[in-house]
């Protein structure tokens, strides 16, 4: 696995583990480079692997896997993590893994807090509602459909490759004539071309899919429920989350906050307009917003 560290000017306040969200572009992601840089930049050690199923849109148990051997591999190695422990840093689904990960005995006492950016509590109602919101974030959508088309249609790898094209024309935000969709449609056969079309342009075709995969992912889906994990948690937990995320609902973190509050688990939770993805300009009516999400990273950052 591929790993950059980001290293402070001076002495480290302590070790951060990022987590790259599910970007084309990976560990590389201008947007997640900057992160990090950010997070260096205010004195910590930041430990950044690209992870390759997240950065192709998988959705899989394996990543689980994967952050706590790059959790283990790190704490033997005292150049990156003297204290013998870390915080993590992690957006969106990577979040929820990370919380997974993080209750695990081989590495839960190793683990200081984690800032979670947008997470979840239920893998379920989040595939809903991303099938089922028609204000809801295309990409995100796209990427459900892409990893569990096949429990409902069966494996059919033109499809899936399809909803691949459509995703990298979505996140390269492709002007219409240099879109790769259209020309990789007329490789399909009719059949194939309607499924397609109807999964990217008709809500009730994904509807009708979602009913059909959804007992069928039962297993992944509990392996990777942040929730299911609660009591075997040793870390601090701040949950920030946008007022107006289009892709996972903030009400999935005040879930998240309130399970964790019952099973003893110190978390702060941040509903705020700063990290939506609607409009983030700042006016006098958010200063109070601004102000508590200085709060909240201050409290992530005195217990890394």
């Amino acid at each position: 696995m591929i790993v950059d560290v980001y290293s402070p000017t001076g002495t480290s306040c302590g070790t951060l583990l990022f987590i790259h969200g599910m970007s084309l572009k990976g560990f590389e992601d201008p947007r997640q480079v900057n992160v990090c840089r950010a997070l260096a930049g205010v004195g910590f050690t930041v430990i950044a692997p690209n992870f390759l199923e997240i950065k192709d849109t998988t959705i899989t148990a394996a990543s689980i896997d994967k952050i706590e051997q790059i959790i283990m591999a790190a704490l033997k190695m005292q150049e990156l993590c003297p204290q013998g422990r870390l915080g993590i840093f992690a957006p969106s689904f990577s979040a929820a893994l990370a919380l997974r990960a993080a209750a695990r005995p081989t590495i839960r006492e190793h683990i200081s807090v984690i800032a979670c950016i947008g997470t979840f509590a239920h893998v379920d109602t989040v595939v809903h509602f991303l099938l089922t919101e028609p204000n809801c974030d295309e990409y995100a959508r796209l990427i459900i459909l892409k990893n569990f088309i096949e429990f409902s249609i069966g494996k059919n790898a033109a499809v899936k490759k399809a909803l691949e094209v459509k995703i990298a024309d979505n996140w390269h935000k492709r002007p219409d004539e240099e879109k790769q969709l259209p020309q990789f449609l007329k490789k399909l056969n009719a059949t194939e071309r309607k499924l397609v079309e109807n999964l990217i342009h008709d809500q009730k075709e994904s509807v009708k899919h979602f009913k059909k995969f959804l007992p069928k992912i039962k297993d992944l889906s509990d392996s990777v429920n942040p929730s299911l994990s609660a009591e075997d948690l040793k870390c601090a937990v701040l949950l920030a989350h946008g007022e107006a995320d289009n892709v996972i609902p903030a009400n999935e973190s005040l879930l998240l906050y309130e399970l964790y509050r019952k099973t003893g688990v110190e978390t702060k939770l941040l509903l705020t307009p700063y990290i939506s993805h609607g409009d983030s300009s700042i006016s006098l009516k958010k200063i109070p917003d601004l102000l508590r999400l200085i709060a909240a990273f201050a409290w992530f950052f005195r217990r890394v």
